[in-house]
């Protein structure tokens, strides 16, 4: 999967990301996948797993969606992955500690990988 097919992905299951996408490309005339995946995907999530109300269902729906960039994904969409990402959960260790019971095996792998690298376990 390439970043292409990753925003026809999550266009068609995230739709509500539709207008945001326009205005992304309208600012920067182009996709880039770390500025807009970072902007909405990681913030929404950081924003859920703060929250303490049941949110599970959309929590776990985008860890589907992150497990998926994890297996399927070309080289450019794994680094957004792990990036822009998987590395902001990790600089809260209580976030971290609390997406691992959402994470799919290869997100786990990916983000203990980017917090090994960080020196951060």
């Amino acid at each position: 999967m390439n970043r292409e097919k990753l925003t026809e992905y999550f266009l068609k299951n995230f739709p509500e990301y539709e207008a945001t996408l326009k205005e992304h490309l309208d600012d920067y005339g182009e996709l880039l996948a770390h500025v807009f995946y970072g902007d909405t995907i990681c913030v929404k999530l950081i924003e859920l797993l703060k929250d303490d109300t049941d949110n599970e269902e959309e929590i776990k729906k985008i860890f589907l969606l992150l497990e998926k960039m994890a297996v399927e994904g070309d080289i450019d969409v794994k680094e957004v992955l792990q990036v822009s990402i998987l590395e902001v959960l990790g600089d809260d260790k209580d976030l971290l500690e609390k997406s691992y019971k959402y994470m799919g095996d290869k997100t786990n792998i990916a983000s203990d990988e980017i917090e090994r690298f960080w020196g951060r376990k």
